[in-house]
């Protein structure tokens, strides 16, 4: 009688004696019941914390005004308009700092909800942008630096939006100018290369001019496989597109130097928590110091829950700038 016994693939192992399966078989069933265990702790604690942040939220004043209050949570905004906003947001954020990634975006779940409640929302009311005033003489104006593959991209755009209208800039940073000072209400800017990656001279432009990118599309060169993807850029992530998140795509900035208290690590977390896609991301090292990155993200969000993950950056990532929200536009003569 053969001591081993055969298995799939021919690996061979010794037989388990009957003792030494039943002590494996109770190890298991200790193991099942201590998840059973964590499982029943985890939703509990997740009760908690959404009745801690009701609470929080609770003040009558919070309930006229919670709109507000989420647009005042950055700290370089202005809090003495509110005394109790002043002090719920303290709250919150000593609240924050005990709870894990995936508990923090349950908890901007709970937030969401409440402000549901109140009327209609969009992913706009969430975003910490200015509001833009943009002169009628100026509306459907796209400056750009003329060459022919700028010109490709401006028929692409406009085929898409319609009555849009050129203007040329004697450079590319005279473009973002003439958006920055309202003299056009969009810039073209070519930001990905399908030879060199990512075009950080030009992405160094949308942070200079804090320019919002709402649409792409990839312009190919002549009788190559190469090709240079142009962004549609403007003041802020607004009124281009509607609240569908079908084949959009989400682009953040998120610096990290000493001062940051998170790590690339826990926004990916948070985004995988709100079913958001990683589609790429580029690291390039600060101006002062070449041990300290700005990483640029690319989320697909086609049925991910953005507001929430906007709630958790705008609470706990202060360092983190939306670069824009688009859709990837194909020239109508593309196969």
């Amino acid at each position: 009688m053969t001591r081993y016994k055969t298995i799939k693939n021919d690996i061979v192992t010794p037989p388990l004696s009957n003792g030494l399966c039943r002590d494996l078989n109770n190890i298991l069933k200790d193991l099942d019941a201590i998840d059973h265990s964590e499982s029943r702790l985890l939703e509990l604690r997740t009760a908690k914390i959404r009745e801690i942040v009701r609470t929080i939220l609770s003040n009558p004043l919070e309930r006229e005004c919670i709109f507000d209050f989420f647009k005042q949570l950055r700290p370089k905004l202005d809090l003495s308009s509110s005394d109790a906003c002043h002090l719920n947001f303290n709250e919150l954020n000593m609240f924050f700092r005990r709870l894990s990634a995936m508990e923090r975006i349950t908890a901007c779940r709970e937030m969401f909800k409440m402000a549901a409640r109140r009327r209609k929302v969009s992913i706009y009311d969430f975003l910490d942008e200015p509001s833009e005033q943009v002169p009628s003489e100026s509306k459907g104006k796209i400056s750009y630096f003329k060459n022919s593959y700028a010109d490709e991209a401006f028929i692409v755009f406009n085929e898409k939006f319609g009555d849009l209208r050129s203007s040329y800039a004697e450079s590319f940073a005279r473009a973002c100018e003439n958006v920055y000072d309202g003299t056009c209400e969009y810039c073209i800017l070519p930001i990905e290369s399908s030879k060199d990656g990512k075009l950080s001279t030009f992405y160094s432009l949308i942070d200079k001019y804090e320019l919002k990118i709402e649409a792409v599309c990839d312009i190919e060169f002549n009788d190559t496989d190469h090709s240079t993807s142009f962004a549609l850029l403007k003041k802020s992530i607004r009124n281009m597109w509607s609240d569908s998140m079908s084949n959009m795509f989400f682009e953040i900035r998120f610096t990290v130097d000493q001062q940051s208290k998170m790590s690339l690590a826990d926004i990916l977390t948070a985004a995988e928590y709100c079913s958001m896609r990683i589609i790429k991301i580029d690291s390039v090292p600060l101006p002062y110091s070449d041990k300290e990155f700005s990483h640029y993200i690319v989320f697909g969000i086609d049925s991910a829950e953005l507001v929430p993950f906007l709630l958790y950056l705008l609470i706990d990532a202060q360092h983190c700038i939306p670069i824009g929200i688009y859709k990837k536009i194909r020239p109508k003569n593309s196969k």
